[in-house]
């Protein structure tokens, strides 16, 4: 037997699943049909109508930018911005929008810390729904104002699984998530506790104090301080120095916490009890000191392991520098080696032209002469012989005279490898030249 939804209390998908079984039997047009006619029977139905397929249309638009819903539309409270909005989780982010249809988006890449707190006044309900706090790497705008963080309450309707789809949709780390007072958390704050007298403040992960005039609680957490509210987050990284009770006297019931950022910004906490003095310099001295030098560690490990990727591109730069000068060198003697080679091969055809004309003389004195004169010819001949090996002899010590000038002058550029190369050449061309 199949259990009736109560009217007042139920759920549109349970009242829809009702109609559709019960009275329709399973007919999903007759019921959406008589949905509709419900619809328009109410007070102003076509100006409902309309705002309603005005907002299916912004849900549409950011379904496109922002992926499909991983959970319908849910109304949160919101603390900053101050207001009440329907939220979608989205796959690559939150939508929010307002009853006037001013939205706003949180993209899960804009998400740098994702903080869930418990209430100071709701810590002794059993049914406390924590706050979250998304810190935001740029600033977004809402209603002509710029946010830096969004900060709302979970909701009441199964608050567990929506955090884990918040988490899924925002892509968030480990290492990117602090649950204050539980959680993954290895290190959790505790305020001071006697033991021996009860007290709604002992033993909170949070201590009271004012920043500046607003009443509010302090969470120190290993990952910087988080006051609430307003609420206002100081990571750990931004910090330059932090100190608990300086200037107070002992005869006063409060102290206060100074704290310095890297920007010369100055912030103070006050009118913090004096019970909590030692609980809070435990918590600086063993807990967020030791953190923030392990980041001054981590970033001196990257700047040394940048420095040492620098140093070997140097090192692969100067190791390709003598391979280029190689290069160069290499090319300087092939082109020297071509200039000569072409020298050689113009000797070669002045010598040649040289010995075919010399040869045509002594032809011509032949054929032309008588016995007298062909003593005068052979004299002539003799003459002629020792013109052309004078003439060889002047061509070698020319040739020997420009070796020696590109010898010199490949010297300055050319190692003593690549004389050797010439070398052999030089020897063959004046043992080709003896031969001939």
């Amino acid at each position: 037997m199949s259990t009736h939804p109560n009217l007042l209390s139920c759920d549109p998908e349970d009242f829809a699943t009702f109609l559709l079984r019960e009275r329709f039997d399973n007919n999903s047009k007759e019921t959406a049909t008589f949905l509709l006619q419900a619809l328009s029977c109410l007070p102003d139905a076509e100006a409902l109508s309309t705002e309603l397929s005005e907002h299916k249309d912004d849900e549409s638009e950011a379904s496109v930018e922002l992926g499909e819903h991983l959970v319908p539309p849910v109304e949160l409270s919101m603390i900053m911005p101050r207001a009440k909005l329907m939220c979608s989780l989205l796959a690559e982010g939150v939508h929010c929008v307002n009853s006037k249809r001013e939205s706003f988006d949180v993209i899960s890449k804009n998400v740098s810390k994702l903080i869930i707190f418990p209430k100071a006044e709701d810590m002794r309900k059993k049914e406390a729904r924590n706050m979250v706090l998304l810190i935001l790497e740029e600033e977004i705008n809402f209603k002509k104002k710029t946010l830096n963080r969004v900060c709302f309450q979970l909701p009441q309707n199964d608050p567990s699984a929506f955090l884990e789809k918040l988490k899924i949709c925002l892509k968030m780390s480990e290492n990117e998530i602090c649950f204050v007072g539980g959680g993954n958390n290895k290190w959790n704050f505790k305020s001071h506790d006697e033991g021996n007298t009860s007290t709604t403040t002992a033993g909170m992960p949070f201590v009271t104090c004012y920043k500046g005039v607003q009443d509010g609680h302090l969470y120190p957490l290993e990952d910087g301080l988080l006051f609430f509210k307003p609420p206002y987050f100081i990571p750990r990284q931004s910090l330059h120095s932090i100190a608990c009770g300086r200037g107070a006297s002992g005869s006063s019931r409060y102290v206060d916490m100074n704290i310095q950022l890297d920007n010369d910004e100055t912030i103070e906490f006050t009118n913090i009890h004096r019970e909590e003095l030692n609980v809070l310099n435990d918590y600086i001295h063993k807990i967020l000191i030791p953190a923030m030098k392990r980041d001054v560690n981590e970033d001196a490990d990257i700047v040394n392991e940048e420095e040492t990727e620098s140093e070997d591109d140097a090192d692969m730069a100067d190791s390709l520098r003598p391979r280029r000068k190689a290069c160069r060198v290499a090319r300087h003697a092939t082109k020297k080696e071509m200039e000569i080679e072409e020298e050689e091969s113009s000797d070669e055809d002045e010598d040649d032209a040289d010995f075919i004309s010399q040869e045509n003389i002594e032809s011509e004195s032949e054929d032309s002469g008588t016995g007298e004169d062909s003593g005068t010819g052979e004299e002539s001949g003799t003459e002629g012989g020792s013109l052309e090996n004078e003439k060889i002899q002047d061509d070698e010590f020319e040739e020997d005279e420009f070796f020696e000038e590109a010898e010199e002058n490949s010297d300055d550029d050319v190692s003593t490898e690549e004389d050797d190369t010439f070398q052999p050449k030089r020897k063959r061309r004046k043992n080709g030249d003896g031969d001939a």
